[in-house]
């Protein structure tokens, strides 16, 4: 990605642990790499196809002197989300605040936090088989939509599949979706069981019927192996109810463990048995 830089940019602002730096204020030193594709507007010359770090330098000079906090890792991260937030063509961002004057008690030119912070690619199962499984289904989707650090939902088809596993249940309603997300792993998988017990959700039989059912399928390129999340999804390449709709949405995303495409790891799969829902 080409990177359009912003250094040192004079911020007039009141954060600080300490009252009087709440009361008095004092300059911030704020430098930003935005990282984004410059060939649209090498090509064209059009300000319209880049970012008009103009508006960029007025909108962080506002956010910071309207928002005040207590440290600069607060500070920080904040304006990287609004930036990503407001400014469509911002992919990634390396934010640096520099605080000239903060209350040491010794001589140094300043304290500084610099995070880096980017739009994340994620992969979603989902699934239901209680009640009325397209309402549950449809409405745990819009309650994504409606989270201010997701976007660019894509929904797969709805998969009609038998249950999973040897509990005896109705049948499923099934699809993947992917979203773009400024959330980390962890943050999107208390996002998504909350979504699950606003629907009803009871973890009460292990691969028992459920009223909505998220899964993280992929984070990115990333490999996670804790005791809260597991990613790439460990049981994947055995569902069909789960591979199929990814690779609708996603034919040549890559495994990172297997190093294959979905398509690939979808033709290795030996039968499928579930199929597409007639369309309302």
């Amino acid at each position: 990605m080409d990177i359009i830089s912003i250094k040192d940019l004079v911020v007039y602002a009141f954060h600080g642990a300490l009252p009087e730096e709440n009361k008095l204020g004092q300059n911030f030193i704020i430098s930003a790499k935005l990282f984004t594709n410059t060939r649209p507007a090498g090509r064209t010359d059009s300000l319209d196809k880049t970012i008009n770090y103009a508006e960029v330098c007025h909108f962080i000079n506002d956010f910071t002197r309207k928002h005040t906090v207590k440290l600069l890792e607060t500070a920080a991260e904040q304006l990287a989300a609004q930036l990503l937030l407001n400014f469509s063509l911002i992919k990634k961002i390396s934010l640096t605040i520099k605080k000239p004057s903060a209350p040491v008690g010794l001589p140094l030119k300043h304290t500084a936090v610099t995070i880096t912070r980017c739009w994340h690619e994620v992969f979603i199962s989902f699934g239901s088989n209680i009640d009325d499984k397209k309402k549950y289904i449809n409405d745990g989707i819009r309650a994504l939509n409606n989270i201010p650090q997701i976007k660019n939902i894509v929904v797969s088809d709805l998969y009609d599949s038998s249950p999973y596993g040897e509990v005896a249940q109705d049948n499923f309603i099934n699809g993947v979706l992917k979203l773009s997300t400024l959330l980390s792993p962890h943050e999107l998988l208390d996002i998504l069981h909350a979504v699950e017990k606003a629907a009803g959700r009871k973890r009460t039989i292990h691969w028992g019927p459920r009223t909505l059912d998220l899964d993280i399928l992929f984070y990115d390129e990333k490999i996670i192996i804790d005791e809260e999340l597991i990613v790439p999804h460990p049981d994947m390449l055995n569902r069909d109810f789960v591979m199929v709709p990814l690779q609708q949405i996603a034919p040549y995303k890559i495994h990172p463990l297997t190093g294959k495409t979905i398509t690939q790891l979808v033709e290795e799969i030996p039968s499928t048995n579930i199929h597409i829902l007639n369309k309302e």
